[in-house]
């Protein structure tokens, strides 16, 4: 799972007005060693920009220090969060940090109703992580990726 760490740096402001450039830390969202296909990764999820300049998505993501968090800045820049109750976010977040394995063909099994749906969206926004990941030749199994969501807890 990717590690992130303090939040960016930023090396340079251009005036009131203009982007600001910042520079993520060393071992922010590294999953593997290919430096270049982070920066290409970081770039397709709208973390920063063709020029380098973080957006909002990327600053979110520096601030993200648990689970996984290129899924949870997903999450949350679609809505995902907004029409679910205080309790749906807390169930919803311990999918991505309950790791103990559970061999059920469905992992939906277990699920109240009004979990059903968001977990859906949690395993889309896994897959289309994984697939931005793997699109960067970023070494990763789609289906390990998005079976690491785990609803157990």
């Amino acid at each position: 799972m990717a590690v992130l760490g303090p939040p960016c740096v930023m090396l340079a402001e251009e005036g009131i007005g203009q982007p600001i450039h910042v520079r993520f830390p060393p071992h922010f969202i590294r999953v593997g060693n290919n430096a270049p296909a982070h920066g290409i990764l970081h770039e397709q999820l709208g973390h920063v920009d063709a020029n380098g300049v973080i957006q909002t998505k990327g600053r979110t993501a520096c601030e993200i220090n648990t689970a996984n968090e290129l899924v949870v800045v997903e999450l949350i820049f679609i809505g995902v969060f907004n029409d679910l109750s205080v309790e749906q976010c807390m169930a919803l977040l311990s999918c991505l940090v309950f790791d103990e394995r559970v061999d059920d063909d469905e992992p939906t099994q277990g699920l109240k109703s009004y979990l059903t749906n968001p977990f859906y969206k949690l395993q889309e926004c896994a897959r289309t992580v994984a697939k931005a990941m793997i699109a960067c030749k970023i070494e990763l199994d789609e289906d390990e990726f998005v079976g690491k969501i785990n609803p157990g807890l």
